[in-house]
């Protein structure tokens, strides 16, 4: 085990003991029996598979960092009977009997699962399976700091200008034994370093470290909550609040049930085809915006089903069944698996990539703004409400309403105002967290860890529904959430809409389309403009809010449609999968380090990788990489574009609880017997562009479908007609 000191921002270090380790850690302030100690924990390992193929992975280096007085102090060693030693020692002779530890973990669900079964743990707290928030040693706190800054390492360190994350080789089998070289140890030295010194600014912001929130969610939700407190009764606040929490069980598993997220679809006539000149625009702050704009529902009650029209100009949330159902525009937007379809064999069910085209029978749970927009989508010969619960729309309450613009205001005044980086950055990852806060679930699971085995108890809904009514800081009805997902798709497909089929693809709060539809959007921009003035009326808020200045004087109203730049080509394979080119002039202006004028966004494939992947592709088949973003027509058996795993660097996490000892050897030569009680095995996977039959039979790429998946369309769909029918 080495223990290591250096002056912060200094590359020299000098080796020190263990007593003079602790020496100087005892000198760490201490506030309500926490010490105000930065520290961050983390491992290195090499995972490989044994002669046998099974999945086996070693850690062969683990490190502690400590910054105390611009002091970085450095723990590392090489095997687990080290780090346990070290653990203990850190528990005597900080006397954790009595004070508390908090060690920070950038990815906690990793090193947890190693680290379990070398450690005796008295309390484990996690929202989901295998992602631990924090794990307690006694007085020994394993928090999640990625959970806290939800960036990587990697962007934390380049976005907060701390020291760069290196690189290293994982291909290259490690273990205990291998002679690591002054670059691998400082690698693994650096992931700790960053850690501390986003910890040091952390507890700088709170004061101290036990006031640190576990998420990034947290603070807003404390930022929200003070602001109401601050400037209104809070007592008086939650009793109102208290009265419209939707705590009957039966209106909230409804209200949970039509809870849906952002709308992510591509035209299905205008999918894997590389198109021209085509334009984009997005909502500034989408959530925020509908947040501070927008009516909400208040105290739901029953309403009767047989007369709907008679509740128009209040909220619903109902449980519907349509009958012969079927899109009549391009585009499909109920999702399937938000529905109970009813098949007939005269009436095909037609799936759109995981949206409804056509059904017989469909039954679902929607509020009111779905309903609209549903009918607006859709011919239907005729529904059903059987369920139906209605409420007043109101807007938010004020003093809700006001930090939300606060926090918009100073994202657009600082950015780029040299010195101010960093309220800049605070408000900006604020003003992102604001929709999380609003739709948090006061029923998730219990997840309970039992060493190695992860359990979820489902929360008993009427105790739930009570807890969550007696909350102590409690702000915020979960029916808003709802809606605030509901405003946005209800507003970007009210404008999908009137583009009609020339909207190529929309995700959550942005849209990308052929030809010129500036009116529409001048039309929507007034429309949003007049209900922000609306609010700005009968709230008496200052106008400013709605309406901050950059520093360059340019006025960026709140949730308004900005244009962004156009692209030269574009092509989509469909949701989370698309790539495109800027312009030249753009590009070159934009993008001066680049060779390639090429991009791509698509979920689960690394985009520099995935980048790189289709151009080398490109370049040896002397085509356009648009022509390589595709399907792939390589042959009948195959018809994916597969990236393989060294191309696409795109890792997958596999946890293991059964222990193993076997001998194995490094890159060096070096043999040893390794022996592991549990362990995170780590692999690069391909990545394949594939798509169901159905989904290829409506873009035209397959045929017919027969048993073994149908026959390819020898034309592709290069020849289909934009405009048919």
């Amino acid at each position: 085990m080495i223990i290591l000191k250096s002056i912060s921002n200094s590359s020299n270090m000098e080796q020190i003991n263990q007593d003079q380790l602790f020496q100087e850690l005892l000198k760490s302030p201490i506030n309500n029996n926490y010490y105000q100690l930065p520290c961050g924990f983390d491992i290195e390992s090499s995972s490989y598979r044994n002669k046998n193929g099974d999945k086996h992975a070693v850690m062969y280096i683990w490190q502690i960092g400590f910054l105390l007085n611009n002091i970085q102090y450095y723990v590392y060693g090489r095997m687990w009977h080290e780090w346990e030693t070290f653990v203990s020692q850190l528990k005597q002779k900080m006397k954790l009997s009595k004070y508390k530890l908090i060690i920070y973990v950038h990815n906690l669900s990793y090193e947890f699962q190693w680290i379990y079964t070398h450690l005796y743990l008295t309390k484990v707290f996690s929202r989901k399976k295998r992602h631990p928030i924090y794990a307690e040693s006694n007085n020994l706190i394993f928090k999640c700091s990625y959970f806290l800054s939800n960036m990587s390492l990697r962007n934390l360190a380049k976005e907060r200008g701390y020291t760069q994350k290196e690189n290293m080789d994982y291909s290259l089998i490690r273990l205990p034994c291998t002679e690591l070289t002054k670059e691998e140890i400082s690698y693994a030295l650096t992931d700790v370093k960053i850690i501390c010194e986003y910890l040091q600014d952390e507890i700088n912001k709170n004061e101290t470290i036990q006031n640190i929130p576990l998420t990034s969610t947290g603070y807003v939700r404390r930022y929200c909550f003070d602001y109401i407190k601050d400037h209104e009764n809070i007592y008086s606040y939650q009793k109102w609040l208290r009265s419209i929490l939707p705590v009957n069980e039966h209106l909230f598993e409804l209200l949970y049930t039509a809870y849906t997220g952002a709308f992510t679809h591509s035209n299905y006539k205008l999918t894997a085809i590389t198109l021209e000149n085509v334009h984009c625009v997005d909502y500034s702050s989408d959530y925020p915006g509908i947040m501070c704009r927008k009516k909400f529902p208040m105290r739901f009650d029953r309403g009767n089903p047989k007369k709907l029209r008679y509740y128009d100009g209040l909220a619903k949330v109902m449980k519907i069944t349509f009958n012969k159902i079927v899109a009549k525009t391009s585009h499909s937007i109920i999702s399937q698996h938000k529905c109970s379809i009813m098949e007939q064999n005269d009436f095909e069910t037609i799936v759109d990539n995981g949206r409804i085209r056509k059904a017989f029978k469909l039954t679902t749970v929607i509020t009111d703004l779905d309903y609209d927009i549903i009918h607006k989508f859709y011919d239907i010969e005729s529904e059903e409400v059987t369920e139906l619960w209605v409420a007043d729309y109101r807007y938010l309450p004020k003093n809700l309403i006001l930090p939300i613009l606060d926090l918009y205001a100073n994202k657009t005044e600082l950015k780029g105002v040299k010195g101010k980086e960093d309220v800049y950055m605070r408000s900006k990852n604020l003003i992102n967290s604001v929709y999380g806060m609003s739709v948090t679930n006061p029923l998730n699971d219990e997840i309970i860890f039992d060493y190695g085995e992860w359990l979820a108890e489902p929360t008993d809904t009427i105790t739930g529904l009570q807890k969550y009514q007696k909350g102590r800081k409690i702000f915020t009805a979960y029916q808003w959430g709802v809606w605030v997902t509901a405003w946005a798709r209800w507003e970007l497909l009210n404008t999908v809409y009137k583009i009609g089929n020339d909207v190529i693809y929309c995700d959550t709060d942005s849209i990308k389309f052929l030809n010129d539809h500036s009116k529409i959007i001048e039309d929507d921009n007034r429309r949003i403009l007049k209900e922000n003035d609306d609010v700005i009326k009968f709230y008496n808020i200052d106008r400013k809010l709605f309406y901050p200045k950059t520093f360059q004087n340019e006025t960026k109203p709140l949730g308004v449609w900005d244009y962004e730049p156009d692209y030269q080509y574009f092509k989509t394979l469909g949701a989370k999968r698309y790539c495109f080119c800027y312009f030249d002039d753009y590009f070159k202006k934009k993008f001066p380090e680049e060779e390639y004028n090429f991009f791509i966004t698509v979920a689960g494939l690394p985009k520099s990788s995935g980048k790189e992947a289709i151009i080398k592709r490109a370049l040896e088949k002397k085509i356009s990489p648009f022509d390589i973003f595709d399907y792939e027509l390589e042959n009948e058996e195959n018809y994916t574009l597969t990236i393989n795993e060294e191309e696409t660097q795109k890792i997958t996490i596999s946890y293991h609880n059964e222990p193993f000892s076997e001998y194995v050897e490094d890159y060096q030569g070096n043999s040893m017997k390794v022996h592991e009680t549990s362990f995170a095995f780590s692999e690069k996977v391909p990545f394949a562009f594939n798509a169901t039959d159905d989904y290829l039979m409506l873009l035209g790429i397959l045929e017919a479908s027969t048993n073994i998946g149908g026959s390819f369309n020898p034309t592709k769909i290069t020849r289909r007609i934009l405009n048919e029918k």
